[in-house]
């Protein structure tokens, strides 16, 4: 298993966690989310799929666009 360290402002963390109803949650816990997402979002690109986010009526979408996931090649057609 690799151990990942890196550093994040206490505020910005605080805020995450807050945004998301967890003000207590293990920092450890919400990175494994992180990543989890991250990696579901990659599987998507990698199907030529975007992110999108919308208000309830399907209204205002708006699409996630982050470099990292720009760089995601479809795979080949079978």
């Amino acid at each position: 298993m690799t151990e990942v360290r890196f550093q994040v402002d206490d505020p910005y963390l605080q805020r995450i966690k807050t945004n998301l109803g967890a003000p207590n949650a293990k920092t450890t816990d919400l990175m494994r989310d992180a990543l989890t997402i991250l990696s579901w979002a990659a599987e998507e690109r990698s199907k030529g799929r975007y992110i999108l986010s919308s208000k309830r009526d399907g209204t205002d979408v708006g699409r996630l666009v982050m470099p990292i996931l720009e760089a995601v090649q479809p795979a080949a057609a079978e």
